[in-house]
């Protein structure tokens, strides 16, 4: 349960937030709350992405779709695949597999240049 008490601060069953601001947008009441010293703020972060999308000969659909991010602080790099066409994919699996290889090599190559430009960095 959350309530707010006569001192305008948004009190839960376990902690006791004052609030510092509020803002109607579009008819909902958003507060913002003052936390342990730091209000809740937006917090950025820089990331490389790299897509790619395998094709097979003779067809122009996608059967691979590769997504990879590569985080500058190194928190949250991540690899993933997606199967568009799964006949065209199970027909060519070994063409396919090469080429998913080839993207990995490449997000390792991304994620090894970012660790040799931070070193070079400090």
């Amino acid at each position: 349960m959350s309530v707010f008490n006569k001192n305008k601060a948004f009190v839960t069953s376990l902690y006791y937030f004052p609030v510092i601001g509020t803002e109607r947008i579009n008819g909902v009441m958003s507060f913002l709350i003052y936390k342990g010293g730091v209000s809740n703020m937006l917090e950025t972060k820089r990331s490389i992405t790299i897509t790619g999308e395998i094709k097979v000969k003779d067809s122009d659909r996608t059967v691979v779709y590769l997504n990879a991010t590569i985080a500058e602080d190194g928190d949250g790099d991540n690899v993933s695949q997606n199967i568009q066409d799964a006949k065209l994919y199970e027909a060519n699996k070994e063409t396919v597999r090469k080429e998913i290889a080839e993207f990995t090599e490449q997000f390792y190559a991304a994620q090894d240049a970012r660790v040799t430009d931070t070193a070079e960095q400090q």
